[in-house]
């Protein structure tokens, strides 16, 4: 573990040096986290100035047995004191809506008479945490917009809407915007891109039954995204994203599975293939407490293609090929997710930790590759430095081929406390396998229905609400 830690001090240093460093710096080391399970009130979080870890003393009402070496989240409203003396500025047509984001006060809360709003609208207020803008839906999804959203500045919060159409979508931008308890259904491409900007949060929203494929959507790749970044470079990205209690599923398979360029399906994907100015850059996505069911794309349907983020106590289920994916990037974190008839998880890149993931029905991999690990030229990187501790699965594979190309091996990956078969080793260098761990992490458990999407916010803490929808 010495050389692991060494190395990682090594690499953060060069990130810092090209301002590509995000507020979470994920070290090897890390003070104990209270790891929350449905956890749907606030975390907290201290900076010691030199890397981002928790506050010992942090808890929450549902938090699960156990502790973790994983930081948790920092909520940019931890300390929001509430939403009382709201203004409610009633709007019944798309031609007042529009009106009324153009004109919005910090405080007012934008409210949807029941109907369908077709026409494009964007709001780009700054405002302080106790005085958000809040456009909020008629009751049982009553409100359905069908054409695009852009929500830029600061500070505002998109709740209980019914997106539905193939332009219905939202692009999150700014600082501190969050897309809250909302159904998105029947949308083509991308349902929520996280643009430029930070701490965005996607939380309790549904994602089901997107736009089917047509007959010329073959010929251009064609997307059928539920989260994902638009930006390609660090200048313009989307840092420090909070991704929770999302419930995706029933996303259909490729149009021809035999063809990669037929169709994406993911339900989440962080940074592009093939790009080598974010593949490196850490961008300090959360994402945690999601479901994944019946979701038939056939590669990475959670999937990280850059680094620095942490996946944890997701469940992925009946959702035959789709994995969770580190397919790019370092210092990615995989904790404690439930993988179950699903494709299981695989790992390229440097440093990363996959730490007490449950794995049935798919395999758990460590990647050899066509490119070194910091290569993100197009193709598939090996994996480096890989620390693989107290995962229950029936297979692990070290140093698994993608294709006959695959001429780098996994190289360096430490394997501790496996449960499960017998891990094989295939194109691996100085793997090294112990029958113990000392790494701390929370039991992987399976998600239901009942604790994702909007109808979960019933169960959320007042804590939580309070500064994000008036109820």
């Amino acid at each position: 573990m010495t050389e692991h830690k060494s190395s990682a001090t090594k690499y953060v240093r060069a990130f810092r040096s090209q301002r590509l460093a995000s507020r979470f710096l994920i070290a090897s080391a890390l003070l104990s986290a209270a790891a929350a399970a449905e956890r749907p009130c606030p975390p907290s979080i201290i900076n010691d100035g030199d890397s981002t870890v928790v506050e010992g003393s942090q808890a929450c009402p549902t938090v699960s047995s156990g502790n973790s070496d994983t930081p948790d989240y920092e909520d940019p409203l931890a300390s929001c004191s509430g939403l009382q003396g709201r203004r409610v500025v009633q709007v019944s047509t798309a031609t007042a809506f529009q009106h009324a984001m153009s004109i919005a006060n910090c405080g007012d809360t934008i409210q949807l008479a029941p109907g369908t709003y077709g026409a494009a609208s964007s709001i780009r207020n700054d405002c302080p945490m106790t005085a958000p803008v809040i456009i909020q839906g008629a009751a049982n999804f009553g409100s359905t917009i069908t054409a695009n959203m852009d929500v830029a500045g600061t500070r505002t919060v998109v709740t209980g809407i019914n997106f539905s159409g193939s332009e219905a979508r939202v692009r999150l931008g700014g600082t501190n915007n969050k897309v809250i308890g909302n159904r998105f259904t029947n949308w083509r491409s991308i349902a929520v891109t996280a643009a430029e900007g930070k701490q965005g949060e996607i939380a309790y929203n549904e994602f089901s039954r997107p736009h089917a494929w047509v007959a010329n959507d073959s010929s251009n790749y064609p997307l059928r995204i539920g989260i994902r970044t638009a930006e390609k470079d660090p200048s313009n990205f989307h840092f420090d994203a909070w991704v929770h209690h999302n419930y995706f599923h029933d996303f259909p398979a490729k149009p021809d599975p035999q063809s990669y360029h037929s169709g994406q399906s993911d339900a989440i994907e962080v940074c592009q293939s093939g790009r080598e100015s974010t593949a490196l850059m850490r961008t300090g996505w959360y994402i945690e407490s999601n479901l994944v069911e019946r979701h038939l794309q056939g590669h990475g349907i959670i999937d990280l293609k850059c680094g620095g983020n942490v996946v944890r106590y997701n469940t992925v289920s009946d959702s035959p090929g789709g994995r969770l994916d580190a397919r790019a990037g370092s210092y990615n974190v995989l904790e404690s997710n439930w993988l179950e008839n699903s494709g299981g998880s695989s790992i390229h890149g440097g440093y990363n930790k996959v730490v007490g993931n449950r794995v049935r029905g798919g395999q758990l991999t460590v990647m050899a590759g066509d490119l070194d690990w910091n290569n993100a030229g197009g193709g598939y990187s090996r994996a480096l430095h890989t620390l693989v501790a107290g995962n229950d699965s029936t297979s692990l594979v070290i140093g698994k081929a993608y294709n006959s190309a695959s001429q780098y091996p996994a190289l360096d990956t430490t394997v501790e406390g496996h449960v499960g078969g017998k891990p094989v080793l295939e194109r691996e260098q100085n793997t090294t396998i112990s029958a113990s761990t000392n790494v701390r992490f929370s039991t992987a458990f399976r998600l239901s229905p009942a604790s994702v999407g909007p109808s979960a916010l019933t169960g959320a803490t007042n804590e939580y609400l309070t500064c994000r929808v008036a109820r």
